[in-house]
């Protein structure tokens, strides 16, 4: 699928012209590796790897085991991180907005630091740019998708933003408005009844009607299958 254009879309979510965090073909490369904690740019840092945490509720799994990940780790070993990660500060910590992956990479790789790109967001960006990024990867389960929007969805609501299906327009280019919601209906489903959706035990237009169950229905439900 060709990858459409991202940063019109974010602008008015993404401050001071950040958009481009997210696209490693245009974000600044790395030449060389400054020594910890000193600034490389106006925002971006060589951070230790121990002062990061994951996104919170992270909806995104990262396969250690794949042969893109090892080529991944042999890349980083030969020749460093050259697209930084994008994180904010939570505190004295970091929390990895976009670059699970990479991050997971460096520890495989034995490597203690990292060079990242550090933003002030709202909740609200964060998961958008978060989602965001992730949404272009080529294997995607069903219940990511769906965890996913509908983060996007209650940041939207507990931000209090009013007349922008956000949810929707970066669904835009993956998935219909109509499917996205479907994705959202799906994500109330436990997780051990996603499993067999991700695992094709069962269909996911039978899943998204299954998730208007309550969790008591849900759990009988299994319980059935599993007897039966």
């Amino acid at each position: 699928m060709a990858k459409k254009d991202i940063f019109g879309d974010l602008s008015s979510v993404i401050p001071n012209g950040a958009a481009y965090l997210l696209d490693p073909s245009v974000a600044p490369k790395v030449e060389s590796m400054p020594e910890s904690g000193e600034t490389m740019s106006n925002d971006t840092n060589i951070i230790e790897i121990d002062k990061l945490v994951s996104f919170s509720d992270h909806p995104f799994s990262v396969n250690t085991n794949d042969d893109d990940f090892k080529e991944l780790v042999q890349s980083i070993k030969d020749n460093g991180v050259i697209c930084p990660i994008l994180v904010r500060p939570v505190g004295e910590k970091f929390e990895i907005i976009s670059g699970h992956r990479r991050v997971a990479a460096c520890k495989e790789a034995g490597l203690s630091e990292i060079p990242a790109h550090v933003k002030d967001l709202t909740d609200y960006q964060a998961t958008v740019l978060m989602v965001h990024s992730n949404l272009y990867r080529e294997k995607i389960n069903h219940s990511e998708k769906a965890k996913a929007y509908r983060m996007i969805r209650d940041a939207e609501k507990h931000q209090g933003i009013k007349g922008i299906d956000t949810a929707a327009s970066i669904g835009e280019g993956h998935d219909s408005k109509r499917q996205v919601y479907r994705y959202i209906r799906l994500s109330y489903l436990k997780d051990e009844m996603l499993d067999l959706i991700d695992a094709g035990n069962i269909a996911f237009r039978a899943g998204v009607e299954l998730g208007h169950l309550s969790e008591t229905a849900q759990d009988n439900l299994m319980e059935f299958m599993k007897k039966t």
